[in-house]
């Protein structure tokens, strides 16, 4: 009888009786990690001999590669200096362990070892960012804060964005950029998110990069085909962008999208305003050439398509030239204005793609870099030695400025664009800017406020002698314009003694942590390890307020703990904040009740009026809190379309702004506002003969008192 084997090269016998001993199946699992170990750890080194000969050499270990992440978070604390941010509280935190460890005087616990893992880590990026400090250079003029009548584009390669709103550094870091450079329009590509699995589908990317009360719009994609559904959550490739404010509302929706293919090669907008300016801004991914065994990089999925749905052989990175150029030539003839925002994967000055764009007669584009600041660009991905990222404009398009930043400072790793261009040249009109008021500090609602006001502002009089100034000016006997213009400046000196004293009166906080006794425990904490931390790392010299300090928070022996104790505290303090943030609320109620309690005990009529005015004020902000946030109203854009019923049932649709206005004017203006036109004291003779503002002759003689009544009016008139 012959013996069959197994998939696993274990004859079928031996396998069978195999089951009834464990340690054959303990002896397989040691065998079987000692294979994946000597694959992990060691190498195949391949040596070409002079004679021509090829020999392989296998050694145990493994060559030492820095981590991707690591080199990274280096690159970005090096590129925080030009960020117009200020650092998170992680950032601040890292840097005050880093400081306090490499502190001489640093904790009696710390104790030197032989060099790690992680020492070594920190010696090979140290290496690399020394012989690549170009990447930490930026190209161009640093922006600073956005003036007037100018529009700030950001582009970048992402290099992956989790779809998940909450617990996203990147998504946390992106927004931030956002907020602090006063972004108008976010271009980016390479997403990885594929939109189409399921769990996918609830977060799309308004929802990621929501602007809260500032308009949002959004486009943006991937490859959309069904085999998408198989490839899980992430998938390789994407692009999109995100426009806010006054320039969304200029967006032309039915003028933009993604690439009609479904492949997300490419997404736009289009933005009109006045004197007829149409501008297309375009952001788009050329897939990386990959191997056919990596089938699910964008390089394939995309040859897939073209080859089994469109029965069409040609590379993917030569139809995305092809089309991209005669979808921009076509546009480029109905007279818009292009900025192009493009990671090529090839040079962009010296590759097929980035010469057929800037040569091709009917585009006229340029490489924003080179025409604005006369430089070219370096290499834009951190491992690369060429630039591959760019962004190309038409010469109608006016640039106030680019600047390529350095490789860490956005969220990716590649290097990140902010172009600053005239709103004018894009939508031939300047959006009104919004100021937004700022929170008042004096309140007479909260106790001690006015008090502190009224105080500081007295001690500031006194200070700047108000009071004999004014006395001096009455007896000086100074009269006419000279009194007039020294009055002024009095009275201007007290508006800013005013400012001072009610920026005094009390502190404006978060309110992000409910305040509670549990709450407030953990927070002092915090800033007591933060202390700790300062201390070992040199920044102060106060040991007693420090000892003081720990004592409240209920920390023993402070100065005992190594920097790695305090270190993990630390985090587990930050822990508690987290969750105080989420369920602060309810501990907060607790603690009024509580107080609340006390106050009956003993009597306290005015401190139970007091604290049963905060909890009804706390309830009904909550209340009204959840009721706008669910039923308020959503902020749109301005009406573009109008759809009129007429009267045979037939729908007519105007889309032009005169048409527009027209209708709006005649069919809800004339109609809904004139109602009262049908009341009956608006169709008899007593409205004929004064009108609405009784501005005629009939009222002019009732103010003389020379008007006569007709017999036939009624006597109440």
């Amino acid at each position: 009888m012959t013996t069959g084997s197994s998939t696993t090269g274990v004859p079928v016998q031996a396998a069978a009786s195999s089951s009834f001993k464990p340690s054959n199946g303990r002896r397989s699992q040691r065998r079987a990690q000692t294979f994946r170990l000597h694959h992990s750890t060691g190498r195949v080194i391949t040596v070409l001999e002079e004679t021509g000969a090829r020999r392989t050499l296998q050694k145990r270990g493994h060559l030492n590669l820095i981590s991707h992440t690591t080199t990274l978070n280096a690159l970005e604390k090096q590129a925080l200096r030009f960020a117009n941010r200020q650092l998170t509280p992680n950032q601040l935190d890292e840097a005050l362990i880093a400081a306090a460890s490499s502190n001489p005087t640093s904790s009696p616990h710390q104790h030197t070892s032989t060099p790690s893992l992680e020492s070594q880590d920190h010696n090979d990026v140290s290496q690399f960012i020394n012989d690549n400090l170009d990447l930490l250079k930026p190209i161009g003029t640093v922006p600073s804060a956005k003036r007037e009548e100018c529009t700030r584009i950001f582009y970048e390669n992402l290099n992956g964005l989790p779809p998940n709103i909450s617990g996203n550094p990147k998504l946390t870091k992106a927004m931030g950029i956002i907020d602090d450079m006063e972004i108008d329009v976010f271009a980016f590509n390479e997403h990885k998110i594929n939109f189409t699995h399921k769990e996918n589908r609830r977060s799309g990317l308004s929802k990621l990069f929501n602007g809260g009360e500032t308009l949002t719009r959004s486009t943006g994609g991937n490859f959309s085909h069904p085999i998408a559904t198989s490839l899980g959550k992430r998938m390789e490739g994407g692009t999109g962008m995100i426009a806010y404010g006054e320039l969304a509302s200029l967006l032309r929706p039915e003028l933009s999208g993604t690439n009609s293919s479904g492949l997300g090669r490419w997404s736009y907008m289009t933005f009109s305003g006045k004197e007829g300016h149409i501008t297309t801004m375009i952001v788009g991914y050329n897939p990386c050439r990959t191997s056919p065994a990596q089938t699910s990089t964008s390089y394939q999925l995309q040859r897939a398509y073209w080859t089994i749905a469109k029965k069409d052989s040609t590379c993917p990175r030569t139809k995305f030239k092809e089309d991209l150029i005669a979808l921009l030539s076509a546009w480029r003839l109905e007279g818009r204005r292009l900025i192009l925002c493009l990671d090529a994967n090839d040079h962009v000055y010296t590759g097929s793609l980035g010469r057929a764009l800037v040569s091709h007669p009917d585009l006229d584009l340029k490489e924003a870099t080179l025409a604005s600041t006369g430089t070219h660009l370096t290499a834009t991905h951190f491992r690369g030695s060429r630039p591959i990222d760019a962004i190309w404009t038409t010469p109608d398009v006016e640039i106030i400025n680019i600047c390529a930043m350095p490789i860490g400072y956005g969220v990716g790793d590649h290097r990140s664009f902010i172009l600053d261009v005239s709103t004018r040249s894009l939508v031939g009109v300047h959006p009104q800017p919004v100021k937004r008021p700022t929170a008042r500090r004096l309140n007479t609602k909260i106790p001690h406020c006015s008090d502190n006001y009224v105080n500081s502002l007295e001690s500031l009089f006194i200070q700047h002698k108000i009071t004999q100034k004014l006395n001096s000016l009455h007896e000086s006997g100074t009269s006419g314009s000279t009194l007039q213009h020294q009055l002024d400046a009095i009275d201007n000196t007290i508006s800013q003694l005013m400012h001072c004293a009610e920026r005094n009166c009390r502190k404006l906080k978060s309110g992000c942590i409910p305040f509670s006794p549990e709450a407030s425990l953990w927070i002092k904490r915090t800033l007591c390890y933060r202390s700790l931390l300062r201390y070992w790392a040199g920044k102060i010299k106060n040991k007693g307020n420090l000892l003081r300090q720990a004592r409240q928070c209920r920390i023993n022996d402070p100065l005992a703990l190594s920097i790695q104790t305090i270190k993990d505290r630390l985090h587990e303090c930050k822990q508690r904040c987290n969750f105080f943030t989420k369920h602060g609320h309810r501990h907060r109620r607790t603690h009024l009740h509580s107080r609340l309690h006390e106050a009956k005990d003993k009597g306290d009529e005015d401190a139970e009026r007091r604290i049963l005015q905060i909890i009804k004020g706390e309830k009904d902000r909550a209340f009204w809190r959840r009721l706008n946030w669910a039923l308020g109203k959503r902020r749109g854009s301005s009406v573009r379309e109008v759809q009129v019923e007429d009267l045979d049932g037939t729908t007519t649709e105007y889309t032009t702004q005169s048409e527009v206005q027209q209708i709006i004017w005649e069919k809800i203006h004339r109609e809904r506002y004139h109602l009262a036109e049908e009341a009956p004291i608006c169709q008899g003779r007593l409205r004929g003969k004064f009108g609405y503002n009784a501005d005629t002759p009939s009222g002019e003689a009732v103010l003389e008192e020379s008007y006569v009544l007709p017999h036939n009016y009624h006597e109440g008139t």
